[in-house]
């Protein structure tokens, strides 16, 4: 028998007002019998959000979201179906029902388990705050956490020799107890047992209600290992737990971003530095059901990952592993730290600005797979890029979703032919900056084009970036393409639309397909097109939101690697004022777009020319047309 039986939720949904639960998360105004505000869920500016108490119901016109108080809590804060109904019983007064005797006795045992873990929590935080153990208190200091941040996630120290278990003894804590919550360790050889974690700076662990469920310890010396974990426990799974998630769930809804570390000193650094939604693994690889947790709180969260090899095959683990499960809206970025930094060190260095523009410019999963793929093996020859092709098939295979597969499938072969059998040589490397970490942040070898995908043409993502299907443009036909004897009076003109659109990147969607068709005689000129079009693409993907650090930082490094600025501000305000950063963008708009029809009607001209001439070759060999 189910535990929550419909009587018991009506119960529940009777007592508690749906305008009670919105209305902590949202500005609700009354307008007869019903309540509104904005949408939690998607962003607007007018309210469309309903709220009826009397149907005990919420309504959004906008996106469509429908539900109860239940699932108000489950889509809020990532809760389960149990977890949302335990937190409203308890607002409601309600006691919970039991399915049975022996359910009523393992929760009465979990309990208890809890409130052991609790005493020890406190124990360790009492000996930090103690000023008797100074190893600790340096390391605390030498890192650079404060006292918030060490109470915020309730930082403790676990001292040398048996303390807890003697702490806990005198409270009549029964050490089979203490053994099965891997607070201390019984050895084989008949010994007395023993604190499991002792000297060491000690990092709770709590479940999704704030319950302590078990511990993480870090050496202050050099002892191994460096990190200790509690083992697998009634109370602990570690392939199921994610540290920090209590102090980041209203982060991450506030942010609506999930920010994955790889360990605990990781989190505190970035939550001091004001990244509140940062979390992380237990010691070990993400699993599937860290991915779904994940996936409740946020669609699209950012592993942040060491710029090691460590690091690197971590993120390419996650990404083989969440691959199966991606669906429309539901995917992973990837943020690369330079080789040898971990969060700390980069905040130390650079500062919580520049880890927001790296942040906004984390790679999304299909750039990750491309660029992982090509670095596990050269493709210099026929056989080794077909190899490469194989592995790129093959994970894009995995994913179970067909209109994902699809669409992975069709931009890296897009990538793919782009790359190996484009009519031109590759470029060389790219333009450095923080847009395109993977490749900026990693010196002049990877910095390469090869990091790129799609980087074979000179007019960067080739056909690859002509899937993207939201993006508008009119019908260019084939590549608009300049000949070569009038390639020096073209220059000016490729610059002029290269600089309108640097100017009012409000265009690039517009003109994103219609630019990646263009022939660029210079390679300057095709690296900063390429540039534009990484632009377009993060504008498009972020829903059209243009307001960024990163965006302006990427565009203003695109502009200087051209490296002739004067001369290109003198050209707008002669010969193309249309560019000119005064001009407006209705002004840039026409501009534009008369250059681009120029460039097609010479287009024209000049196969209308080359077909005469081939008729004309054909008659003097005698050959029919």
């Amino acid at each position: 028998m189910a535990r929550f039986t419909p009587d018991f939720l009506d119960r529940l949904r009777d007592q508690i007002p749906v305008s009670q639960v919105v209305g902590q998360r949202v500005k609700l105004s009354r307008k007869g019998k019903e309540q509104w505000g904005l949408c939690p869920f998607h962003n607007e500016k007018s309210p469309s959000f309903k709220v009826n108490d009397d149907r005990g119901r919420y309504h959004c016109f906008g996106c469509g979201k429908d539900g109860d108080i239940v699932t108000f809590l489950m889509e809020t804060e990532g809760l389960s179906f149990p977890e949302a109904v335990e937190r409203l019983a308890g607002l409601a007064g309600l006691e919970l029902p039991a399915p049975d005797p022996e359910a009523a006795q393992r929760a009465d045992k979990r309990k208890s388990y809890a409130e052991i873990m609790e005493l020890a929590c406190r124990f360790f935080e009492a000996q930090l705050k103690s000023g008797q153990h100074l190893g600790a208190q340096d390391y605390v200091r030498m890192r650079g956490l404060t006292p918030q941040t060490l109470a915020l996630y309730r930082v403790g120290y676990a001292p040398q020799g048996n303390q807890l278990k003697t702490f806990l003894e005198a409270r009549g804590v029964r050490e089979e107890d203490m053994i099965a919550l891997c607070l201390v360790k019984k050895p084989d050889d008949g010994r007395a047992a023993y604190d499991f974690f002792r000297d060491r700076l000690m990092f709770p662990i709590s479940d999704r209600q704030g319950k302590i469920i078990a511990f993480g310890g870090r050496v202050l010396g050099d002892a191994k290992p460096k990190y200790l974990n509690s083992s697998d426990t009634p109370l602990f799974n570690k392939s199921e737990t994610l540290f920090g998630l209590v102090q980041a769930r209203q982060a991450i809804h506030a942010n609506k971003s999930a920010l994955v570390a790889e360990g605990y000193m990781d989190v505190l650094a970035l939550a001091q530095a004001g990244f509140r939604f940062a979390l992380a693994p237990l010691g070990t690889a993400l699993t599937e059901r860290h991915l779904g947790l994940l996936w409740r709180l946020t669609p699209e969260p950012v592993l942040c990952l060491d710029g090691d090899s460590a690091g690197l095959q971590a993120a390419q683990r996650a990404a083989e592993r969440a691959l199966p499960l991606l669906k429309p809206g539901q995917s992973l970025r990837f943020l690369t730290l330079p080789e040898g930094q971990d969060p700390d060190d980069f905040l130390k260095d650079q500062g919580s600005g520049a880890f927001s523009q790296a942040l906004q410019a984390a790679r999304p999963m299909v750039e990750q797979v491309w660029a992982a793929c090509l670095a596990e093996a050269p493709t210099d020859s026929p056989e080794r890029q077909a190899a490469f092709w194989s592995r790129l098939q093959a994970l894009t295979d995995s994913i179970a979703d067909p209109e994902v597969r699809r669409a992975y499938h069709q931009r890296l072969r897009a990538w793919y032919e782009a790359r190996f059998y484009a009519p031109r040589p590759a470029p060389g490397p790219a333009a450095s900056g923080p847009y395109r970490n993977h490749g900026a942040w990693r010196g002049s070898n990877s910095g390469r084009s090869a990091a790129r995908p799609g980087y074979g043409r000179g007019s960067s993502y080739g056909s690859g970036y002509g899937h993207s299907a939201r993006l508008s443009t009119s019908n260019l036909g084939p590549q608009l393409r300049a000949t070569p004897a009038r390639d020096s009076l073209l220059v000016g003109g490729l610059e002029g639309l290269l600089l309108a659109l640097t100017h009012h990147p409000g265009l690039l969607p517009d003109y994103a397909e219609a630019l990646s068709r263009v022939h660029f005689p210079r390679q300057k000129l095709a690296n900063w097109c390429s540039e534009l079009l990484d632009a377009a693409l993060m504008i498009e993907e972020n829903g059209g939101a243009l307001d960024t650090e990163a965006l302006r930082c990427h565009l203003k490094a695109a502009l200087e690697a051209y490296g002739e600025t004067d001369k290109l501000h003198n050209l707008a305000a002669s010969l193309v004022p249309y560019a000119s950063r005064e001009s407006s963008e209705d002004v840039a708009r026409q501009g534009i777009e008369e250059f681009l029809a120029k460039l097609q009607e010479q287009q024209a001209r000049d196969e209308q020319k080359r077909s005469q001439i081939e008729r004309l070759k054909q008659r003097v060999s005698g050959e029919q047309p």
